[in-house]
């Protein structure tokens, strides 16, 4: 009864403007090739398969506007209900390269998030393609509306393939990549220290450039705007939404076993292990 009735939520909140007044209609399917397009997604998603040739697929997104109009669709033919957004490409460095003036935004879907239990390492099932990890800086938006800050692993598994060379249309259509999200702890309230170290395996750690809280919060608010945009107000407005504001380091390709553990302060607060 919980899924069917979170499959009636999210069919109520799938929903775009449409009079000045705040009425509101169900999203209609997109033109042919653009509805082909994100159908192909789903079933990649849905089929843990690639979706290869869509380089050259006559659906395929060339502004940034028609991906998130694919992935609206991909989201509402998951009937997932999102409980949070994440950014994506969301350095400096990546922007540039990207031609983007800010991040990507994608929903994070229902079902996607595990959370951590204190001095218990996280297991992580690797699927026959590798996955893409990240550690980011987390939200969760309280009750009274206001953030606390929290760890956040992200594991990317982009659809068109590993090899693939998607623009920024194609990355927030297909969701910006997201897998799954391993939630941690909450982080003290200064951001600045203490410093966060990712060590992989028995490598040497990697020291973490945490995010300043005034970036995180700037970063919120475009987050909230484009939930609303495109999946509601009721959506955007609900506690306990999960806001994962980029990575704070390069991203690490998984393809085999192995363990990782993120410390602060020398002290361990996730372990995940890949198997």
């Amino acid at each position: 009864m919980a899924q069917q009735s979170m499959k009636r939520s999210w069919r109520d909140s799938a929903l775009l403007p449409s009079m000045d007044d705040g009425e509101r209609t169900p999203r209609q399917r997109l033109p042919g090739r653009k509805q082909n397009f994100a159908d192909r997604l789903i079933r990649a998603r849905q089929s843990r398969a690639v979706f290869p040739d869509f380089e050259n697929h006559p659906g395929r997104p060339q502004t940034l506007s028609a991906g998130y109009e694919i992935q609206a669709a991909v989201v509402e033919g998951l009937a997932a209900m999102p409980v949070g957004v994440k950014a994506g490409l969301s350095t400096p460095e990546a922007m540039r390269a990207y031609g983007l003036s800010s991040p990507v935004f994608a929903p994070i879907l229902a079902g996607s998030v595990v959370d951590a239990v204190p001095n218990k390492p996280v297991a992580v099932a690797l699927p026959e393609r590798g996955l893409v990890y990240e550690t980011e800086i987390g939200l969760v938006t309280r009750s009274d509306g206001e953030p606390a800050s929290c760890l956040v692993v992200e594991l990317a598994r982009p659809s068109y393939g590993q090899d693939a060379t998607p623009a920024a249309p194609d990355i927030a259509a297909d969701l910006a990549g997201a897998y799954q999200f391993v939630r941690g702890p909450l982080l003290p309230a200064d951001l600045e220290a203490p410093a966060l170290s990712l060590t992989i395996a028995e490598g040497e750690p990697q020291i973490l450039a945490v995010p300043k809280p005034t970036e995180l919060l700037q970063i919120r608010s475009e987050m909230l705007q484009h939930l609303a945009k495109w999946f509601g107000n009721a959506v955007a407005s609900q506690p306990g939404l999960l806001l994962a504001t980029g990575s704070v380091h390069a991203p690490i390709e998984v393809r085999t076993s192995v363990k990782c553990s993120i410390a602060m302060s020398d002290h361990v607060v996730l372990d995940l292990a890949f198997r």
